[in-house]
């Protein structure tokens, strides 16, 4: 007999700090399918203690697979099968299947939230980089357009001034896009992300010292 897999299935139902941070990695890393009701989440393995930590926020009983590609690659995924779960990711997120180009700003407001988004996206689908010259700090998002702006909007919001960055049209001009921002302005915004109370890849948040 095969064993239940339980979880808590309204996890995503009303925003709060974490599960928005959550939102924001599954936005970039996850995958979600409405004919089955699942959510899975399909990484790295050298971020398995990460997709580890998701399911401990989340109750999560099951297995957590890991597993070696054809390309010597080593992955690791999880599979969550819950209408709720999917349909919450809807709701409040715009999470919705085969999302690459699709993907619009979430239904959140305030401003926290907003950053724990922003720091899941990050983690999920952005890099933090260090400019060894000058020993600035500067990120990157890929996104879709729609997103990418409200990100923007955001960031000029925290830096409490615009910022001097141009979005690039990726994959053959369809809605796919990325900014780059290498500056103070860019150490400001991460300083500033960093002190928000979510869970984070250290990989990426470590450079910030």
């Amino acid at each position: 007999m095969k064993k239940k897999v339980f979880f808590t299935e309204d996890f995503f139902e009303t925003p709060n700090l974490l599960n928005c941070y959550w939102a924001g990695f599954i936005a970039a890393d996850g995958n979600v399918k409405k004919d089955k009701q699942e959510l899975s989440i399909q990484i790295s393995d050298k971020d398995y203690e990460h997709l580890k930590s998701f399911a401990e926020s989340i109750k999560f009983t099951g297995k957590i697979s890991r597993y070696t590609r054809k390309n010597g690659i080593t992955m690791c995924n999880a599979h969550f099968n819950s209408e709720k779960l999917v349909d919450d990711l809807e709701k409040n997120f715009n999470i919705i299947p085969q999302k690459t180009f699709k993907l619009i700003p979430p239904n959140i407001e305030e401003k926290e939230l907003i950053d724990a988004f922003m720091v899941g996206y990050i983690d999920g689908d952005g890099c933090i980089t260090t400019r060894k010259k000058y020993g600035t700090l500067g990120f990157d998002i890929r996104s879709t357009i729609e997103l990418n702006n409200w990100f923007l909007k955001r960031i000029e919001e925290v830096c409490e001034d615009k910022i001097n960055a141009k979005l690039q049209i990726e994959d053959n001009s369809k809605n796919h896009s990325r900014f780059k921002i290498q500056s103070s302005k860019s150490e400001k915004v991460l300083r500033y992300l960093n002190k928000i109370d979510v869970p984070k890849l250290q990989r990426k948040w470590g450079k910030i010292i």
